[in-house]
C-alpha cells in the first residue's frame, strides 16, 4: 500500500525521486515474495507500470491478482488502465466496465470513468470519451489524470477555448501541479500529443 501512495503522490505530481525508486523496490519485493495477497499484487504491478514502465511484470501480477480474486472492482480497474498505458486499450474496456459493475457507488468511480475515456482516446473515439471524462472531473476534480484527458480531448475537438478553462480549473484545483504524465504510455505518439495539448492549453512540463 506505502507504494501505491507513492504511485497516487506521482500522478498528482507531488512525489519526488526517492519517493519512486522507494516504490519500484517495494513492489519489486512483493513481486519476489511469491505472495498471494491480490491486493499487493495489484500495487505493486501498478508500480510497475506506471513507475517501472514493466508492463510484463505488472500483467504478470495483475493477472494473478485476478485469478486469485476475480471479483475485485480494483484488479479490475487497475488492469484496465495498464492495458491503456501498454498500448493495448481494447481489453480495457471489458476489465473497467466489470469494475464499474461491481463496485457502482466505488469512492474512486472517477478512475473507472477517466480509464474507459482514456481507452477511447487511444482509439481515436474522442467524441464518446469526452462525457466519461467530463462526468470524471466534476465526480473528482483534484484527480489529475482525468484533468490531463478532458483538456486532450477538446484539444483534439478543436475546443482550444474551453481546454485552457479546464486547464485553468487544474491548476485552481492543484496549483501545485506540473508535468504531463505523458512518461506513462508506451505510445510515444499519443504521449507527445498529450504533451503538446497540455503546452498549448496553459500547463507547463
Amino acid at each position: 500500500m506505502l507504494a501505491q501512495v507513492y504511485v497516487m503522490r506521482d500522478i498528482q505530481s507531488w512525489a519526488t525521486p526517492d519517493e519512486r525508486a522507494l516504490a519500484l523496490t517495494l513492489a519489486r519485493e512483493i513481486l519476489a515474495s511469491g505472495t498471494d495477497d491480490p491486493e499487493a499484487l495489484r500495487c505493486a504491478g501498478h508500480a510497475m507500470s506506471y513507475l517501472g514502465h514493466d508492463y510484463s511484470a505488472a500483467f504478470t501480477a495483475l493477472n494473478r491478482a485476478l485469478r486469485l480474486n476475480p471479483n475485485s472492482a480494483l484488479v479490475l480497474n487497475t488492469l484496465g488502465h495498464v492495458h491503456c498505458a501498454a498500448n493495448d486499450p481494447e481489453p480495457a474496456f471489458d476489465y473497467l466496465r466489470r469494475a464499474m459493475r461491481l463496485s457502482p457507488l466505488d469512492p474512486k468511480f472517477a478512475i473507472m470513468l477517466e480509464g474507459l475515456g482514456l481507452a477511447h482516446m487511444l482509439k481515436g473515439e474522442t467524441v464518446l470519451a469526452l462525457p466519461l471524462l467530463q462526468r470524471a472531473v466534476q465526480e473528482w476534480p483534484t484527480y489529475v489524470s482525468a484533468h490531463r484527458m478532458l483538456i486532450l480531448a477538446l484539444v483534439r475537438l478543436g475546443q482550444l477555448a474551453e481546454a485552457r478553462e479546464a486547464a485553468a480549473r487544474l491548476l485552481e484545483n492543484i496549483p501545485s501541479y506540473h508535468g504531463t504524465g505523458a512518461e506513462f504510455f508506451k505510445n510515444r505518439e499519443f504521449a507527445a500529443e498529450l504533451q503538446h495539448a497540455l503546452a498549448i492549453s496553459g500547463i507547463a512540463e
